[in-house]
């Protein structure tokens, strides 16, 4: 569920890529994330269709800035970088 987590979060800050999330990008784990509220669905226009759009709710960032931060600190105890 982490790994869809963080890896939709890569497409939602993507410069380059489309930056909205689908239900397809999470690959049967948006149950357990939206019930975590770490994600929320939205209906969202797209080239005139209306479809079902996902976002990263805050409490679903700061789980990823957390994750990230106990990474780092282990990595540099340990020297697993």
């Amino acid at each position: 569920m982490y790994t869809h987590l963080r890896e939709a979060r890569s497409i939602e800050l993507s410069k380059t890529c489309r930056n909205i999330l689908r239900v397809e990008d999470f690959d049967g784990t948006l149950p357990g994330l939206y019930n975590r509220g770490l994600i929320d669905v939205k209906m969202i226009i797209v080239d005139g269709k209306q479809i079902v759009g996902v976002e990263i709710t805050k409490s679903g960032i700061r789980l990823l800035e957390r994750y990230q931060k106990d990474k780092n600190r282990l990595g540099s105890e340990y020297n697993i970088n």
